[in-house]
């Protein structure tokens, strides 16, 4: 269901961030986050897109508000601007995007 946000006089309609992940696999881990993917950028094969095309290593995935993490995991799902909810235990993090979990590290 759809949000509604009153400000400065007018109504706002957002819609509420979806992700179909099993949350089984993150128990321990903290969300840390919610962004949402633009792109990425794959150094090795000298690509950057403007959707999400799954994971690869060392392939950083790029979000709306400028930030991005580095994939240390392989996975291949296409969508566009999806959602993404970053997981952190420590030093480990994972991205659920859509129904997929995928290994990350903050860029330094």
């Amino acid at each position: 269901m759809a949000a509604l946000i009153v400000g400065a006089g007018c109504l706002i309609a957002t819609s509420p961030a979806y992700a179909d992940c099993d949350l089984g696999d993150v128990v321990g881990y903290t969300l840390i986050a919610q962004k949402t993917v633009s792109g990425f950028v794959d150094l090795k094969k000298q690509k950057r897109s403007d959707n999400y095309e799954g994971c690869d290593f060392d392939r950083v995935l790029l979000f709306n508000d400028g930030s991005g993490v580095r994939c240390t995991s392989y996975s291949y799902h296409y969508a566009y601007n999806p959602d993404a909810f970053i997981f952190a235990r420590g030093n480990i993090m994972k991205a659920c995007i859509d129904d997929d979990f995928v290994d990350v590290v903050a860029l330094r």
